[in-house]
């Protein structure tokens, strides 16, 4: 998935499809001690660093060479997968430890008011843990749907919803935090900086798109300005071939490019917060909420499907007394909750979905949901196998991810052995994520037969 073997051994790695670490041997990690082992003390204080849009295959010496440091560095998860594909879902689950379905709340892309409801009180949030034990409390997120419209900053002390770009995102934390200590106020402290960037429409300072200007001008509006974006994204079906692949080239480069700015920028930050000693008794997690697609199941941006390309997650967690290691074993964004609590010397809450990560079995099953552009799409996989569900059509899919790790070669069928299994365990939770949507529509349209 996140490609970090190679990031570890200093090679590149291809971008186009997404990678997978490849099958576990009999010396991967078992269910046992947490994988956070600090030399000395833990960490007091925590640093969250999330990052909107990046796909996991992007996290590669040559495109991010900053957090493929930190990542060498700390602990990488290497099998991580996020809760959904759009940022509200995303963010909302990874924040609380637990999955929709858990948690009794379904985020909604597309609805009025009435069906599309921000996260509810009686859902805690981890800044609401870190206050009432006593820390210090500080957020900024330059993208709206994680933000205080959709109950997802619930516990912050102090959370910036509009600080502009990323160094607006970190300026707003950093002075913040600086007023805090100032006033003795943060003795303990958590700090979270949320970069919209390489969100659509791509666009970073001139030179950071690195071959874009070998490329012939795209010829139908400025792909810089969300609007001509989109609406190229949406008539790539009705181009011709040529012009397909010309739109598919600028958006790769230009995306990549605002990733190398983005990374650039996180540098920079780094260093200002090590200037300040903020980082001598502090736990740094790296972490994002979904990825991009380009095309690779026909669409473009993401909230359209589940496949790796927007799914995938990043972790890295690191600190300056923090054991190295990569971690190859199954997580998923709902262990950071409990994973940080746990490295900070609090109590996991037994309602947590997660799991500390080095607790969990190399066979645990994974669950991952979306309503948004394609309507309710869902995913269980265990081991090797991925299981993917349509509400729209009812169509399933079946991925061997170790062989295909691009999702290309569907493997359902009734009876597939691996698949009736993924499907018994993933239909109960359908159920009950059917049983959340507000009003009757959308619902699931069930397999036939069942």
């Amino acid at each position: 998935m996140i490609g970090l073997v190679a990031l570890v051994l200093g090679c590149g790695s291809e971008t186009k499809e997404p990678r997978v670490p490849d099958p576990p041997v009999d010396t991967a990690p078992p269910a046992g001690p947490a994988a956070l082992v600090f030399d000395g003390e833990r960490p007091t204080n925590v640093l969250f660093l999330s990052i909107d849009t990046l796909r996991a295959d992007h996290v590669t010496p040559d495109l991010m060479p900053f957090v493929s440091q930190l990542a060498a560095e700390g602990v990488a998860l290497q099998d991580h997968v996020q809760c959904s594909n759009w940022t509200f879902d995303s963010v909302s689950c990874t924040l609380t430890g637990q999955t929709p379905v858990e948690r009794g709340h379904l985020p909604r892309l597309n609805g009025t008011e009435l069906n599309r409801l921000p996260v509810p009180p009686e859902n805690t949030l981890l800044a609401e843990r870190l206050t009432d034990a006593g820390w210090t409390t500080i957020g900024a997120s330059n993208n709206a749907w994680f933000g205080p419209n959709w109950g997802n900053t619930q516990g912050y002390q102090v959370f910036d919803p509009s600080p502009g770009a990323g160094a607006g995102v970190w300026g707003s934390v950093s002075s913040a935090l600086s007023g805090a200590q100032a006033s003795g106020a943060a003795e303990r402290w958590f700090v979270h900086a949320h970069f919209l960037e390489p969100h659509a429409a791509y666009e970073s300072p001139e030179g950071w798109a690195e071959g874009l200007e070998d490329l012939p001008p795209w010829p139908h509006g400025d792909l810089r300005i969300r609007p001509h974006h989109y609406e190229q994204r949406d008539a790539y079906a009705d181009l011709p071939a040529e012009e397909r692949d010309l739109l598919e080239q600028h958006l790769r480069l230009m995306y990549a490019g605002e990733v190398r700015w983005l990374d650039h920028q996180l540098g920079q930050f780094f260093a200002d917060a090590d200037s300040r000693g903020w980082l001598d008794d502090t736990l740094v997690v790296v972490w994002t909420d979904h990825g991009e697609q380009f095309w690779e199941h026909g669409k473009q941006t993401h909230a359209y499907a589940l496949h790796g390309e927007e799914n995938d997650g990043v972790a890295i967690f690191w600190a300056k007394n923090l054991q190295p290691a990569v971690w190859t074993a199954p997580t998923h964004a709902v262990d950071l909750v409990p994973t940080v609590l746990d490295a900070i010397g609090l109590p996991v809450p037994e309602e947590l979905g997660g799991r500390v990560v080095g607790t969990a079995t190399d066979d645990r099953v994974r669950f991952s949901s979306t309503l948004a552009r394609s309507g309710g799409v869902q995913t269980v996989q265990q081991g090797r196998y991925r299981l993917h569900f349509y509400w729209r059509s009812g169509k399933l899919e079946l991925y061997d991810r170790w062989e295909d790790p691009g999702e290309t070669n569907d493997l359902w069928r009734p009876g597939h052995p691996q698949g009736m299994d993924l499907w018994d365990k993933l239909k109960p939770v359908a159920e009950i994520m059917a049983s959340l949507v507000i009003g009757a529509d959308p619902q699931p349209t069930w397999p036939p037969g069942l």
